[in-house]
């Protein structure tokens, strides 16, 4: 299990990505934290839970405390906001 620290004098942390699909490493981690994934552009498959879905442009996710979550395809580039 990973913990989440939010930034100084902040009570959350917001991390930014552009993934290009050649970098693309899977993952399936999970945190005591809540996080909230934004997806601005860019589609894939996920798995969150016990859960196998989709995402595409405009997707906003509230993922809980401990829930196991990840990509598990990406066909283009995707800019993702997570929130802790």
């Amino acid at each position: 299990m990973k913990s989440i620290q939010p930034d100084a004098g902040s009570s959350f942390k917001l991390l930014h990505h552009l993934v290009q699909v050649n970098t693309f490493k899977w993952q399936y981690p999970y945190y005591p934290e809540y996080e909230i994934v934004c997806v601005f552009e860019g589609s894939s498959g996920r798995h969150v839970g016990n859960d196998l879905s989709n995402y595409t442009d405009g997707d906003l996710v509230l993922i809980g405390s401990n829930i196991p979550h990840g990509v598990l395809t990406m066909r283009l580039s995707c800019r993702i906001w997570n929130v802790f």
